[in-house]
């Protein structure tokens, strides 16, 4: 079929009676090796598609036309168009000695939808871009459109203004949603912080769509430059007006110091009750705004008070890639319901973490509150060295539910394995050393005391207890491949009748030979001040040429344990 400008070409199309009704083809547009013009306007047509909906065949593709020949200045425009057909069956009889019903089936057009429109104006003073997006019979969004503007101004607004538009209605009720950025430098006196950015918006019988913290915060800092940040909100008819209202901001002296966006949002139900109000933000920090994507330092914060379940939520993140040299991340949570609280820094299934030249890494966490993780299990080295039934004392989660002690850990580990030399002799060294702890801080009240006895315990009813843990293990051998004297066979034949007949040649014979090996481990239990109790285990190991080798292992206690009992 000849456009004017190019060729489409069908190949090897299938059509059946039967649904699909199209089983096999291609197809294809092919320009004369010159731009597409209409009206002897550069034209590009471009996402050609065809496929069937819902048994209704759709041939679809973009067009945009440039009214400018130039590629910096001009106007063009853009749509998206869907050439929507249907499918219709008819029963014909054939009379006569056999006769006979067939059906058949004939592909009709049925109409043309436009799903989007894209507008683009460039000149030596402005720039401005637009679109649309249409919404017919949404499964979720019913029928709507959704809009995008945003413009600059030479000298006066060299960074663009963006809004964002939608008006819709399901089959109940209307709804909208509109939010602006308007750049913006505005100082703010002895603080040195300038506002960037202003953002706002209103919206209605609308709601978030995210629901993860994650997509929380990735939805809140692109909600005033994200062309589709209408699309992050999906219509419900239980919540009324909502509002949000944030900047952008900087350090005065150098963006590159901190930046970053803030935003509040507060919703309201049909009942014209409260919904929720959340505060999010994102900071930035050794980058410029336009380096955010891979700034090596950032962090996010979400804080949202659900006033209908009556929840107040409070995340806090950071995030640090310093040229892979100094890598890590962290994380805090405070969270309050009813009948539940927490606050975690770090979880120890999670722990704040922080990686040096990937060689040596460091751990903590701090958690108190109703919802306190189990303390993990000793590192694997420990439990390598010491026995796989090694393990951290028992915490009091009962106590610990109660709001009446606090959890903490800490961890660094370091190691290398590495391998010098060449392929037929090489030496391989691995080294490793960790050490740790995992600390419980209780309350027992002034009068807790000791079970079985009346002694008090602790300093005014606090007592400690907890573990201490350290590890040191290496190894060196020496790898290679050598030439030893061996036999070789080779086939000789002799009237049609051959054998394998060996003889004497230099055979490869690759070897690994430890020159030593040595790990060392103790872990320390205790509780105190009062008792003062401690149960330690150590162990080593050790190999030497395979020749001098044995174990170690030694078990010690100081003072009398007891079972605490706390005050009534």
């Amino acid at each position: 079929m000849n456009s004017g400008g190019g060729y489409l070409v069908f190949q090897n199309l299938t059509i059946v009676t039967n649904s699909p009704y199209v089983t096999n083809g291609v197809f294809t547009l092919h320009t004369n090796g010159s731009q597409t013009k209409a009206a002897k306007y550069p034209v590009s047509i471009n996402d050609i598609t065809f496929g069937i909906d819902q048994g209704a065949p759709i041939f679809g593709f973009s067009v945009s036309i440039n009214f400018s020949e130039s590629e910096s200045a001009g106007l063009s425009a853009g749509t998206l168009v869907n050439i929507k057909g249907k499918i219709e069956t008819s029963q014909q009889t054939y009379s006569g000695d056999a006769p006979v019903t067939i059906t058949k089936t004939n592909w009709k057009f049925d109409r043309v939808a436009i799903n989007g429109i894209s507008l683009d104006v460039k000149t030596s003073v402005f720039v401005l871009g637009g679109l649309i997006i249409f919404r017919d019979d949404d499964p979720v969004y019913g029928d709507g459109f959704f809009g995008r503007i945003q413009f600059a101004i030479k000298d006066v607004l060299p960074e663009p203004a963006v809004v964002n538009v939608c008006f819709g209605a399901k089959d109940t009720y209307k709804y909208f949603y509109y939010d602006a950025a308007i750049p913006v430098q505005i100082p703010l006196g002895n603080i040195p912080i300038t506002l960037t950015k202003l953002m706002g918006g209103v919206y209605y019988h609308m709601k978030p769509s995210a629901s993860t913290q994650e997509q929380l915060i990735n939805a809140s800092k692109g909600m005033p430059v994200n062309a589709t940040n209408a699309l992050s909100y999906v219509p419900d008819n239980s919540y009324s007006l909502g509002f949000k209202a944030g900047v952008g901001f900087i350090y005065s002296s150098s963006e590159t110091v901190i930046n970053g966006d803030v935003m509040l949002e507060v919703l309201f139900t049909s009942s014209g009750g409260l919904a929720f109000v959340s505060l999010k933000g994102d900071v930035y920090s050794m980058c410029q705004v336009s380096e955010r994507a891979t700034t090596p330092v950032r962090g996010n914060i979400v804080v949202i008070f659900d006033n209908e379940n009556k929840t107040f939520d409070a995340n806090a993140n950071i995030f640090i890639n310093a040229y892979s040299v100094v890598t890590g991340e962290g994380s805090m949570k405070f969270h309050i319901e009813p009948g539940s609280w927490y606050l975690s820094v770090g979880k120890p299934s999670n722990p704040n973490t922080i990686r040096i030249l990937n060689q040596v890494n460091a751990t903590a966490y701090f958690m108190v509150g109703n919802a306190i993780e189990p303390a993990n299990a000793p590192p694997p080295e420990i439990q390598a060295i010491l026995g796989s039934g090694t393990n951290l004392p028992p915490r009091d989660n009962t106590s610990l539910s109660q709001g009446s002690g606090f959890c903490t850990g800490a961890g660094i580990r370091s190691g290398f394995d590495k391998q010098i030399g060449y392929n037929d002799f090489s030496i391989h060294a691995a080294y490793s050393f960790g050490l740790g702890f995992d600390l419980m801080m209780m309350n027992y009240g002034k009068n807790g005391y000791c079970q079985g006895t009346n002694e008090k315990i602790g300093m005014k009813g606090w007592l400690a207890e907890g573990a201490m843990y350290l590890w040191m293990s290496g190894s060196l051998d020496i790898r290679g491949t050598v030439k030893v004297p061996g036999v070789c066979y080779k086939q000789v034949c002799v009237l049609n009748v051959c054998e394998d007949v060996p003889y004497p040649c230099m055979e490869d014979k690759t070897f690994d030979k430890p020159i030593f090996t040595a790990a060392v481990a103790a872990m320390v239990q205790g509780k105190l001040p009062n008792p003062m109790y401690f149960r330690g285990d150590f162990a080593c190991t050790y190999d030497v040429f395979g020749v001098l080798k044995g174990n170690y292992r030694f078990e010690y206690e100081y003072g009398k344990n007891c079972t605490p009992v706390k005050s009534l």
